[in-house]
């Protein structure tokens, strides 16, 4: 497993840089744009789709048939999939609510409970893209189930963009919208959300991995 994962870092370092730079370019519009909500989903989104590029660039390397050889099972080329899925969201996740953060103190709205609350939804809403994309891509491969990633991913961006609008951002937000925002995440607990994104990972995993282990592999 560790090994797996170390060659997905591998992979990541020298095909994956694009996302450092898109991921760099939205954040840094988050801090400008006074509708920074979407700027801030985004990069989260796209930076959960990375297992599905490196899974691109296994095909492409006929690397899934050589893995067949070594002493790894399927089960953990699934699982080391998720991880680094996981991982990027989660790191991505913290410099998006570092950022949040700083924005709210200088709007003069901050509010943990307000914080928490987006961090949920995000997390939440990356989880649900690349889980529902994931076992379709273990099924049929990466060239057959890309229409699906394209379906979901832009479903999901239209999604994210309509809320955008809805949300208030932290510049504009006045000390009632701010206190409006904290009632409202009193109400629906910000670790729902979590336990939404984490249990679709864990159904998603279950799926994809009973997908993998009975596809032919050519």
């Amino acid at each position: 497993m560790k090994g797996l994962i170390i060659k997905d870092l591998y992979q990541m370092a020298k095909y994956c840089r694009s996302y450092l730079i898109i991921l760099l370019v939205f954040l840094t519009a988050s801090t400008m744009n006074t509708s920074q909500w979407f700027f801030l989903f985004y990069p989260c989104l796209l930076c959960g789709m990375i297992p599905v590029t490196l899974l691109a660039y296994d095909e492409r390397s006929r690397w899934d048939q050589y893995a067949l050889t070594l002493p790894v099972s399927r089960k953990e080329i699934v699982t080391g999939k998720y991880l680094i899925g996981i991982g990027t969201i989660l790191v991505t996740l913290l410099i998006s609510m570092a950022i949040s953060a700083l924005g709210m103190v200088k709007a003069g709205s901050f509010s943990v409970k307000h914080l928490m609350s987006l961090a949920g939804t995000i997390f939440m809403a990356a989880a649900l893209t690349s889980s529902i994309t994931l076992p379709f891509m273990f099924k049929l491969g990466v060239e057959k189930g890309r229409v699906i990633y394209y379906v979901v991913i832009g479903a999901m961006t239209a999604l994210v963009f309509l809320l955008s609008n809805v949300i208030p951002s932290v510049q504009e937000e006045t000390a009632e919208a701010a206190a409006n925002a904290a009632s409202l995440a009193a109400k629906i607990p910000a670790v729902i959300p979590f336990l939404i994104g984490i249990a679709a990972i864990v159904i998603s995993r279950i799926l994809s991995v009973k997908f993998y282990e009975k596809r032919e592999l050519r």
